[in-house]
């Protein structure tokens, strides 16, 4: 079973109604998971009450898990108590978690926009750089190189990754298309043999004037053959 989160006692002197702390204090005696928490906490700022609402913030650091939510713990730290220090080193424990390119891409657009600091900006940048693999990553990572940090040196090196990939994916981008354009053809053929042995199988049994039998028969035949004729065929086998 779960731990219930501790309450703190709210600081004397807030401006939080008796009501508004009677809420506050079971909403914080309920809360389990780290998005309840820091929701109380940014609630409590709201409210009025930034040193309550710290303490809040601490225990929603405590059951932050992964690099996502240290980001959003960081942000929202950062909106409602200003508290860059802080913030910086959740930013870190958010940077430790990260895995993949798109985990350092949200972590460097939230560096960029708070904390404005080129240097650490940079440093992931690198690591963003390692983890890419499409050309769409490459050029996303370029642009914010050229952008962010005006390094037009390094962006122009990202640029060329970005078009040597691009080359690596052309040949199998047109093979999807080509694939693609033959499994329509495919459909097609499959509903013109379909009416053919139909149609075939119909005049072959169908019951008509023996005058015209031979020659029905002749024409159902023909019909059966080139509707297994057209039938597509899996070009492997």
């Amino acid at each position: 079973m779960a731990l219930k989160t501790p309450v703190e006692e709210p600081p004397k002197g807030n401006t939080l109604t008796k009501d508004q702390i009677k809420e506050f204090k079971k909403a914080e005696k309920d809360s389990e998971d780290f998005l309840d928490v820091a929701r109380l906490a940014q609630d409590i700022v709201q409210a009025g009450d930034k040193e309550w609402a710290g303490k809040v913030y601490k225990k929603a650091e405590g059951k932050a898990e992964d690099t996502s939510d240290f980001r959003i713990l960081a942000d929202s730290i950062y909106e409602n108590l200003e508290d860059k220090e802080w913030v910086g080193k959740v930013y870190k424990k958010a940077e430790g978690k990260a895995e993949d390119y798109q985990d350092f891409s949200s972590l460097t657009q939230s560096i960029q926009f708070y904390l404005g600091d080129k240097e650490w900006l940079g440093k992931v940048y690198k690591k963003m750089e390692d983890k890419a693999e499409g050309s769409t990553d490459f050029r996303l990572l370029a642009d914010s190189i050229d952008i962010h940090l005006e390094d037009k040196e390094w962006a122009g090196k990202v640029y060329k990754k970005m078009e040597d990939k691009e080359a690596e994916e052309k040949p199998a981008d047109d093979l999807f298309k080509l694939q693609q354009v033959k499994e329509k053809q495919d459909s097609k053929y499959h509903m013109i043999s379909i009416s053919c042995c139909v149609v075939g199988g119909w005049l072959l049994f169908t019951t008509i004037s023996e005058d015209m039998r031979a020659g029905l028969i002749i024409l159902g035949i023909a019909l059966l053959g080139l509707g297994v004729l057209i039938w597509p065929r899996d070009p492997k086998n």
